[in-house]
């Protein structure tokens, strides 16, 4: 040992003193000299084959060859320090103080901070700095959107917005109104259209001035000024406004501004449209689909994934084209393409390299994939895609054979049913769900308003009621009313929707779910007519490769930009001076930064004594006084007690009597007995009907019968212990979820302090809780009899909503919620944890599914086209 200390030191062999003054600095010198003497003392009196030294390397040598995890390198080391106290004396405690034994020994490791976004290393003269001087640069969107004034959507008035939006800020702030900042005001009788790059120059010029020589700005918590510059990201706009400011037009052969002069689109001579298919060339160059033309428009497909449009790519093929503005003008050159103009956003000199440029909009597009499916399955009129001309246009294109039209005599024809036909009973059964169904409190509206049952009709759905229904309740809506081979790549769509939407994505999610849509989309297009595909549809294909590129979602839509806050030019203006200024009004003050949400429990930590007494809470309406039942007070005391870490010695003492009095009984029993006799003393009660906690809003189930929301379902994940078997009397824990409703809130009072309860009704496992063959996890709480542990603390209560099963009588079908202003700030799943996790639902597969073009046993319609005039 001491030979290792001499070369880690670099020192001759033998040599036990530093004899030259400046050979060391004194802290060197130190280490030196305490390793020295630790390779020389003996592990314990008498001991000859350990020194001190020698054995802590020994016990790390074993870590290393092991595997050993801290945690047990720890315990072992704990347990040699009860066993031998005497030898264990001075040796480090833990794996912590034994890794600064190897920083002594030369090889430890020095950590240097760097800028999240790669910009930089805190070293060197940085060393100190806590932020990076690049990431000071501003990270704008910009976002427009027109609208009608006074809300008058037969206005012949427009009006449009543009907004700058920050991204420099905390995940609660960003993407919020109170932070937009109103650029440009465009009014006018119409949209600017083409010309509104003529109301962006003064925008672009002070962005190119912010880019290149920045604003003095003063940093607070650096307490210094600096040079602020500022950075446009891209461009957030619905589909017609992506045409305006990308300049490439929407509309068309090329309609798809991603796949570019790449798009893959088709005339449908008798719809009068086109349609945009082809999302075979998406997938893998070997995958099976590819040869399989009758299954698809009757052609096998070599082609590749379009490539990614790069800035150079675009000016290379505008070149220094002039263009001019006005609606008068008439002169302007033929673009190729859809080409329109070159955009003057290429004016920024960092414009042609940013790799996002406009961003597509998630929420219209989800709205009009939603209507395009409510709309053909439930053979809605005017947005129905499966009619008399779509069999026609089957018919041109050779393929799906059965459902061509079939003359039954002049001038009426018969088209078969396709596999996607609902009949009246399977439409019905669509709509209830739907119209039967109750969201928690701000969950979404009352989407019910927007369904007919008699006859099975939707419309007049918000952007967010489509999207609810879309992500939530078409997958349950669809259970028994469509074939396999149709219901599963629409629940593959839905499931696609609500992960490319999650606050928290990893990036290996979002390359599974890029070649997840390829597939989805193939497997729409073996079912559904080529009328079905319009630009919308297509444009879904593109959403997780934006994500892989520009982050969640959510910094990219039109949610918080459709319609602005606040009046016109003047009142935006003083409503963002007013904004600025409540930033340094008094915390008391209520203002629009801190302003409690609707479902915010107030916190009221205690100086001493158990957590579990620790105040979070929010109860709603009146307090009820109770004399709770004799038994009820029991369970719900036992339950207190057995969730309160200072309890346990005693809990543990008590099982230990209950052993010695009753040797002879089963193990089972003596859990029973220790459950039903641990002590239960006099507390006062307190009921509530409504709570608020943990960011959700909860009401008992017999207030929820008056109401048009639903607020008492709850879920909670638990711990419970069984025996392995009858004769094995090992008691086993496991993990499980509960799923209940609430009955009571019982608020319990210990001389002043208080803890509050959730009395349920719960299913966790057995023959009232099972998942289905969609994935789906569904519960009966019909004639429930009650749990023996009814109770939970409501700091463990999170929610969930029941939607009824259309068709299983007394089931419903489990969704999971999150608080809506709930941000999980914690760290981040390592690598190893969440390769070995579950993401998402189930796979549904649907490969080897066989396809039928016509629906057994669906009765398909007589057109008479006289009526049509089609003769």
């Amino acid at each position: 040992m001491q030979d290792l200390v001499h070369d880690v030191f670099g020192i001759p062999h033998g040599t036990n003193k530093l004899n030259r003054e400046g050979d060391f600095p004194i802290s060197e010198a130190e280490k030196f000299y305490k390793l020295i003497d630790d390779s020389q003392q003996d592990l314990y009196s008498g001991c000859k084959n350990f020194s001190k030294l020698s054995f802590i390397i020994r016990l790390l040598h074993l870590k290393c060859l092991g595997k050993m995890s801290n945690k047990i390198f720890n315990m072992l080391v704990e347990l040699l320090r009860e066993a031998f106290p005497e030898a264990m004396t001075n040796l480090p405690s833990s794996y912590y103080e034994a890794e600064k034994l190897m920083n002594t020994l030369g090889l430890g490791f020095e950590k240097i901070d760097a800028c999240p976004n790669d910009c930089s290393l805190y070293w060197g003269s940085a060393e100190k700095r806590t932020s990076c001087e690049t990431c000071n640069e501003l990270r704008l969107g910009l976002a427009s959107d027109g609208f009608n004034p006074f809300n008058n959507m037969s206005s012949t008035h427009s009006t449009w917005p543009v907004v700058l939006i920050p991204y420099n800020l905390p995940l609660w702030m960003c993407m919020k109104q109170p932070y937009f900042m109103l650029s440009l005001l465009i009014p006018g009788p119409s949209s600017p259209g083409n010309n509104i790059d003529v109301y962006l120059q003064p925008l672009v010029k002070e962005l190119t001035e912010l880019w290149d020589f920045g604003i003095q700005t003063y940093d607070a918590s650096q307490k210094e000024n600096f040079q602020l510059h500022a950075a446009l990201l891209w461009t957030i706009s619905d589909v017609p406004g992506y045409a305006m400011l990308s300049e490439w037009s929407t509309k068309g052969e090329y309609a798809c501004p991603v796949c570019h002069k790449f798009t893959h689109a088709r005339r449908l001579t008798h719809s009068f449209k086109h349609c945009y298919m082809g999302h075979r060339r998406f997938l893998d160059s070997k995958h099976k689909f590819r040869k399989q033309a009758q299954l698809f428009d009757g052609t096998e497909e070599y082609g590749k994934r379009p490539p990614l449009q790069t800035g150079d790519m675009i000016v290379s093929e505008l070149g220094d084209l002039q263009i001019k503005f006005g609606k008068l003008v008439k002169s302007n050159p033929k673009l190729p393409f859809n080409w329109k103009k070159r955009s003057i956003f290429f004016d920024l000199p960092y414009w042609k390299d940013n790799v996002l440029r406009h961003n597509l909009d998630f929420m219209h597009i989800e709205k009009n994939v939603g209507e395009n499916i409510w709309g053909t399955l439930l053979d809605i009129e005017d947005k129905a895609e499966d009619h008399y001309n779509s069999h026609c246009d089957l018919r041109e294109m050779g393929i799906r054979k059965e459902l061509h039209p079939i003359e039954i005599e002049p001038g009426k024809v018969y088209l078969p049913p396709s596999s996607f036909a609902m009949d009246k009973k399977q439409k019905t059964m669509f709509c209830n769900v739907l119209k039967k169904v109750k969201f928690p409190d701000g969950y979404a509206a009352n989407v019910s308003r927007c369904v007919r049952v008699k006859p099975p009709r939707i419309s007049g759905l918000k952007s967010h009621d489509n999207h609810i229904l879309i992500q939530q309740l078409m997958p349950i809506a669809l259970r028994k009313t469509l074939p396999k081979s149709v219901r599963y790549p629409l629940i593959r769509l839905s499931r696609y929707f609500r992960q490319l939407c999650s606050k928290v994505i990893c990036p290996q999610d979002v390359v599974r779910l890029e070649s997840e849509i390829a597939v989805i989309l193939c497997d729409l297009e073996k079912c559904f007519p080529p009328t079905f595909f319009d630009v919308m549809v297509h444009l879904t294909i593109h959403l997780a490769t934006e994500v892989k590129l520009g982050g969640p979602v959510y910094y990219g839509w039109m949610y918080p930009v459709e319609r602005p806050e606040g009046s016109i030019a003047q009142g935006y203006l003083a409503e963002e001076c007013i904004n600025f200024c409540m930033l340094y009004l008094a915390d008391y003050v209520e203002t629009k930064f801190n302003r409690p949400s609707r479902n915010k429990e107030v916190h009221k930590e205690i100086e001493e004594g158990s957590d579990i007494f620790s105040e979070s809470r929010h109860p709603l309406g009146r307090d009820k006084p109770t004399i709770f039942d004799a038994h009820i007070l029991s369970k719900a005391y036992q339950y207190i007690l057995f969730n309160c870490d200072a309890v346990t010695p005693y809990m543990e003492q008590h099982r230990r009597l209950i052993e010695e009095g009753h040797p002879q009984v089963p193990q089972h029993l003596k859990e029973r007995l220790h459950s039903e006799n641990f002590a239960c003393p006099y507390v006062v009660g307190i009921q509530h009907d409504k709570y608020v906690v943990n960011g959700f809003r909860f009401h008992t189930n017999e207030v929820e019968k008056k109401r048009k929301t639903q607020n008492s379902s709850v879920t909670v994940n638990g711990t419970t212990s069984s025996f392995a078997s009858i004769r094995d009397q090992n008691l086993v824990l496991s993990e499980l979820v509960y799923f209940g409703v609430l009955k009571n809130v019982v608020e319990l009072i210990y001389g002043g302090r208080r803890v509050v309860l959730f009395e349920c009704d719960w299913k966790s496992n057995g023959s009232r809780m099972k998942q289905n063959a969609d994935g789906f996890t569904v519960v009966n709480f019909a004639n429930v009899r009650p749990h023996v542990e009814p109770f939970i603390l409501a700091s463990q209560a999170s929610q969930v909503f029941y939607v009824e099963d259309p068709t299983d009588k007394d089931w419903q079908v489990v969704i999971s919620t999150t608080a809506r202003d709930g941000y999980n700030m914690g760290t981040t799943m390592d690598v190893e944890t969440y390769l070995q996790s579950d993401v998402g639902n189930p796979v549904v597969e649907n490969e080897n599914e066989e396809i039928s073009w016509v629906r057994e046993n669906g009765l398909g319609i007589e057109i008479d086209l006289s009526q049509y005039n089609l003769i």
